[in-house]
């Protein structure tokens, strides 16, 4: 979870577990031209490479994680009266998905989900090790499980001052 959050927001507790990273049932996570500097545009794609048409959960099923010493943090928060996610599909041709561009600052990353519930970035953005994680597919582990854990696809990157 993120350090901590300014009022009317509480740090989420992801319930989601990161399977793989890059490559994850047919689709490929990237992130582009890093490493970034705090400040800098955070470019990630999502890209079905199935080869044929395959569908993904909303694009908003994605979190920025942080390297703090021997675990992963969520930089993010929701608004307390947060009621989940959304379960819609997307239906993604082959070489389709989603792009995510942001700017890495608190401001900016927070804006990049201005949807409902709202995000905020709690965590402070400094140099380190961080991933993007997207968990909007649906992977073999997840169907085998009974759909009790959502399972992702994660790409890391770095950040310098």
């Amino acid at each position: 979870m993120a350090e901590s959050c300014r009022d009317g927001y509480r740090s989420i507790d992801p319930y989601w577990v990161v399977e793989s990273y890059g490559r994850l049932a047919g689709y490929i996570l990237r992130i582009e031209d890093q490493p970034i500097s705090v400040g800098e545009t955070l470019l990630a794609t999502l890209e079905n490479v199935s080869g044929e048409t395959n569908s993904s959960g909303n694009r908003g099923k994605f979190d920025i994680q942080y390297r703090d010493s021997d675990r992963w943090r969520t930089i993010f928060g929701r608004e307390e009266v947060f009621a989940g996610w959304s379960d819609e599909g997307v239906r993604h041709d082959p070489g389709e998905g989603f792009r995510w561009e942001l700017t890495f600052t608190q401001d900016g990353a927070s804006d990049a989900v201005r949807h409902s519930p709202t995000y905020h970035v709690c965590a402070p953005l400094r140099s380190g090790e961080y991933r993007f994680v997207y968990w909007g597919v649906t992977s073999e582990q997840e169907v085998e499980n009974d759909y009790e854990t959502d399972y992702g696809v994660a790409a890391r990157f770095s950040v310098h001052s």
